[in-house]
């Protein structure tokens, strides 16, 4: 959700972060009032997250960005080892903070497909299916790759990956 880091940030963020900043910057674990109202902050983010995203507030983690997010995901797969695999799907076109982490699990035994891109950096669909195992624990696709702008159809990825792994 960091809008690939390129984007203005809207003046309504930006005047309650500067709020936040000045006024209300407490600890939201903290037991005393300015510490309540940034578990406000905290609470009202899941809410509206929660929300628009149809998850449970508990699914949600808040990072500092798109990097940390790539790693927590994937760095977070290796707690799957033992009991559903250790098997990862991604394109050879990913940044560095997919294929960074994907490697580091690779050294550490896991299996890795990179699919191929086409001319203009689309996954097939029918490569993708052809590479799902039983053991494939998780698949890491760019939405929108932030060079070229190709967009990956993540609705159809998605019903590829259930169909060939309801897992």
């Amino acid at each position: 959700m960091d809008n690939s880091a390129t984007t203005r940030t809207e003046d309504a963020v930006v005047e309650l972060m500067d709020r936040i900043y000045r006024e209300d910057y407490g600890n939201p674990s903290s037991l005393h009032k300015i510490g309540y109202r940034a578990e406000q902050y905290v609470n009202d983010a899941l809410d509206t997250f929660s929300s628009i995203l149809q998850c449970k507030r508990k699914n949600i983690i808040f990072t500092s960005g798109g990097t940390e997010s790539n790693n927590t995901a994937i760095l977070g797969t290796e707690g799957f080892k033992e009991s559903r695999g250790k098997h990862i799907i991604t394109s050879v076109m990913e940044h560095p903070s997919v294929l960074e982490p994907v490697r580091a699990l690779e050294k550490k035994g896991w299996e890795v497909d990179f699919l191929g891109v086409d001319g203009e950096g689309h996954v097939d669909p029918r490569e993708l299916r052809s590479r799902i195992r039983k053991d494939t624990v998780l698949v890491s696709l760019m939405h929108v790759n932030n060079e070229i702008g190709s967009i990956t159809p993540v609705s159809e990825m998605g019903k590829v990956i259930h169909e060939a792994n309801p897992e």
